[in-house]
């Protein structure tokens, strides 16, 4: 109890052990804080980029098959060639990552084939090699 009211301060806290690490535990504990937060940094950074890149390969193939019909959404005309069909979800490893549930189009006659990857394609060719 005594050694409890030695280490309290004037306000009714604790006063602050001294400070007192060797040069060396305080580089082995900077170099783990350091080896964290790249490890967060890096996971944080693929992440953003594998979201990027689903956009961007979502939009080529919206694009695409808007193309493909050469119709937009609702649009009536003479020179449609298919209609749409909702969507069929896609995994695709790639060398950033993997991309899980990636919506690929798909059209009534099934003649849309996406130019991004070829038919029952799972991988980069990249990943191959």
């Amino acid at each position: 109890m005594d050694s409890k009211k030695a280490q309290m301060s004037l306000k009714g806290g604790y006063t602050m052990n001294p400070f007192n690490y060797s040069k060396a535990k305080l580089n082995e504990i900077f170099s783990d804080v350091k080896m964290l937060y790249q490890d967060n940094v890096e996971d944080a950074v693929s992440e953003y980029v594998l979201r990027g890149l689903k956009r961007l390969l979502e939009g080529a193939m919206k694009a695409e098959v808007m193309g493909y019909l050469k119709a937009s959404y609702y649009e009536r005309n003479g020179v449609r060639v298919d209609y749409r069909n909702g969507y069929r979800y896609w995994d695709l490893c790639t060398k950033f990552g993997y991309i899980r549930r990636l919506r690929v189009p798909r059209t009534k006659r099934c003649g849309y084939q996406p130019g991004v990857f070829k038919r029952y394609q799972r991988r980069w060719m990249q990943v191959n090699q």
